[in-house]
C-alpha cells in the first residue's frame, strides 16, 4: 500500500511563501517598519508590532549557517518511512530569520553546527518542500 506524503494546507499568512518554493524561489515577510525578515508568515511584525500592511514578501538567497538539527531514525507518518534516516535542520538564514528544512547531500553524521548550507526545493506531487544541501567551499565564508 502506498502512503501519500502530507499536504501543507497554506494559511492567508503563508500562501506567498508555498508560491514562492514552487517557483523554486525563498520569499520571506519583510517589515518595513522596523527592516527585518521574519518567519514564520503571521498577520503583523513580532519585533515591531507593526500591522500587515507593512509586511511585504522579499527574495532571500537562502544561504545561512545550521544552528541545531536532529537525526529522523523513526518515521512520524508513514510516508516518510522509506526515507529514514533523515535530517531535519533549523537554519539561520544570512538575511536574520531562522527556518527549518530537511538537510540533503550529506550523510547525517557528517552535519555539524555552523555547516554553511543553501536551499534547494524539492518537488513532490503536490507541492514543493524546502530543503537545504551543504553549500560549496566557495561559499564557506
Amino acid at each position: 500500500m502506498v502512503v501519500s506524503i502530507p499536504v501543507p494546507h497554506p494559511s492567508e499568512d503563508s500562501r506567498p511563501f508555498w508560491d514562492s518554493l514552487r517557483d523554486h524561489v525563498l520569499r520571506l515577510p519583510w517589515c518595513g517598519s522596523c527592516a527585518s525578515f521574519q518567519f514564520p508568515p503571521m498577520p503583523g511584525c513580532p519585533a515591531c508590532s507593526a500591522d500587515a500592511d507593512a509586511i511585504e514578501w522579499r527574495e532571500v538567497a537562502g544561504a545561512g549557517r545550521i544552528h541545531s538539527w536532529f537525526v529522523a531514525r523513526h518515521a512520524f507518518h508513514p510516508a516518510f518511512e522509506s526515507d529514514l534516516p533523515y535530517v531535519v535542520a533549523d537554519v539561520v538564514l544570512d538575511e536574520g530569520p531562522r527556518i527549518n528544512g530537511r538537510i540533503v547531500g550529506v550523510a547525517s553524521a557528517d552535519v555539524q553546527a555552523d555547516m554553511r548550507v543553501r536551499a534547494v526545493f524539492e518537488d513532490l506531487s503536490a507541492f514543493t518542500r524546502l530543503a537545504f544541501e551543504p553549500a560549496d567551499p566557495q561559499e564557506q565564508a
